[in-house]
Parts: structure tokens; C-alpha cells; sequence
């Protein structure tokens, strides 16, 4: 598979630092793995109430450049994320923040502690652009 910017042809939204949960963390364990379709939910926002949204990671080398899909993704690291929903863009860019902390979420369960580093693709947009 292509990387998400040569599929899309586009920048990804927002860069995060993530850690992943391990095997022993209590929770259902899910392997990282490059362009794992795992859902992205607010840190303080209620799954049942608030939802969760189509934002995509895909992880990152330290230099910026894209895990090989063969690649073994490491526990912790850089992910560039893609938000998948046109509709929810504005939404997201009020909300999207260096320090804004979140989960990758695998169904009802965090597989993954990440904090927002950089707007790339979002922080760009103006109210009209979607």
C-alpha cells in the first residue's frame, strides 16, 4: 500500500506522539501495525455520549518518513493522522490543539495514549475549506 499523503493527495491532518498499550495494561491487546484503521476518541469525551471519530494513524519514523507496511511498528513513536469525514473537519479544527490528548481506540478499548504535536493539513483550513 501507498502512503495516505500519495493516496490522497493531500497533507495529513495533525501529528501526534503516541504510546501504546502493552499486553499487561489490563486492556484487550491489539498490535500495532501500519495503517491499522483504529478509531480516535477526545480524552475527556464519553464514547456512549460524545462518540468516536474515522481519523486514522499512520505511524512514523523519527525522521518523518512513513513505516514500511512490513515495517514492526514500535510501542512508542510518531503518527501522522487523517481525519476520514469531510462533515466533521470543522468540528475537529475547534477542537484540535498542540497538547490535546486522545485515545486510538480498537472498538470500545484505548490501545493507545496520544497528545497532539503539530496541526498540519488542519491548521491550514479556513472555515469555508473542507
Amino acid at each position: 500500500m501507498t502512503n495516505y499523503a500519495d493516496k490522497t493527495g493531500r497533507l495529513p491532518d495533525f501529528r501526534v506522539k503516541y504510546r501504546w498499550h502493552t499486553p499487561d495494561s489490563g486492556v484487550p491487546y491489539q498490535r500495532p501495525f501500519q495503517h491499522i484503521r483504529s478509531d480516535f476518541m477526545y480524552e475527556r469525551d464519553d464514547p456512549q455520549a460524545d462518540g468516536m471519530y474515522m481519523i486514522w494513524p499512520e505511524f512514523e519514523r523519527d525522521d518523518g518518513v512513513p513505516w514500511a507496511e512490513e515495517a514492526e511498528i514500535p510501542t512508542v513513536g510518531f503518527a501522522s493522522m487523517w481525519i476520514l469525514s469531510k462533515d466533521l473537519r470543522a468540528l475537529h479544527r475547534a477542537r484540535l490543539a498542540p497538547g490535546v490528548r486522545g485515545f486510538m481506540m480498537a472498538g470500545p478499548h484505548k490501545i493507545a495514549d496520544v497528545e497532539v504535536i503539530e496541526l498540519i493539513g488542519i491548521g491550514h483550513e479556513v472555515a469555508g475549506d473542507a
